[in-house]
């Protein structure tokens, strides 16, 4: 079965189907918030990328590369049932370790990203 809502103008449209449910962005309040997020995200330096989050165990640097995986697809139900596998169930766990796991990564590209231009 598939639905859908007609984006109005600042909405978000959603489609229904057996498999779940697709999100598509359909608000130029969305996509300036993004803009201003690359912004922001362009402008800190190498201590603001390591200062500790409101997030325990994760730096800033954590949290970003845990929203951009999120808004790239990553966390599909194949990358968590693997990633409760290892970690013995324990949702919180994994979801910290992949945070630190990522955040680890070269962060040159996140800007782009959270703004939707990778």
């Amino acid at each position: 079965m598939r639905r859908s809502s007609a984006p109005d103008q600042g909405q978000l449209r959603f489609i229904h189907s057996e498999g779940g449910c697709e999100v598509k962005v359909a608000s130029a309040a969305v996509s300036a918030q993004l803009a201003d997020l690359a912004d922001r995200l362009s402008e800190l330096d190498e201590e603001r990328w390591n200062a500790p989050s409101l997030c325990e165990l994760w730096r800033v640097r954590d949290v970003i590369a845990h929203i951009v995986a999120g808004a790239e697809g990553a966390f599909g139900p194949g990358a968590v049932l693997s990633g409760l596998a290892r970690y013995r169930l324990n949702y919180n766990r994994w979801v910290a370790a992949d945070g630190q796991a990522r955040g680890a990564q070269d962060q040159s590209g996140w800007a782009d990203a959270a703004s939707g231009h990778a």
